[in-house]
């Protein structure tokens, strides 16, 4: 019985290494993923509307509603980290970063924290400015 117990605790603490292991290596590819992007994005733009009104505007409404842009992305994120867990949104506003190769990926800004999240993806990327 003894023995059998101790079978079962082994097991247990196996799987819980390895789901631990996989949540650190997920974090450790998302967060080189996203510093890989920032190494390619020329600016990023931080626009005055939530990220749930912006389909109704037009390109040229949009470009009249930037709030902010970050000119040099790569330096203005030195310390970024992918975080899994869930945050509470007291609202965002909607963002692009634009890539060399003119690709723009969208995203979702926090105003009240250091931290955003792309588009249709789970998780956050948390930052600190120096």
């Amino acid at each position: 019985m003894k023995k059998r117990f101790l079978q079962i605790l082994s097991i247990i603490i196996i799987i819980i290494l390895f789901y631990l292991l996989f949540q650190f290596a997920n974090s450790f590819f998302k967060t080189q993923q996203i510093k890989k992007i920032l190494n390619e994005a020329t600016t990023i733009n931080i626009y005055k509307l939530s990220s749930k009104n912006v389909e109704r505007f037009t390109e040229e409404q949009l470009s009249k509603e930037i709030s902010f842009t970050i000119k040099n992305p790569k330096e203005y994120f030195k310390k970024i980290h992918y975080k899994k867990t869930v945050v509470l949104w007291k609202g965002d506003l909607y963002g692009r970063i634009y890539l060399e190769n003119n690709k723009i990926i969208e995203l979702r800004w926090s105003p009240y924290g250091n931290f955003f999240a792309l588009k249709n993806e789970k998780g956050h990327y948390s930052f600190s400015i120096e």
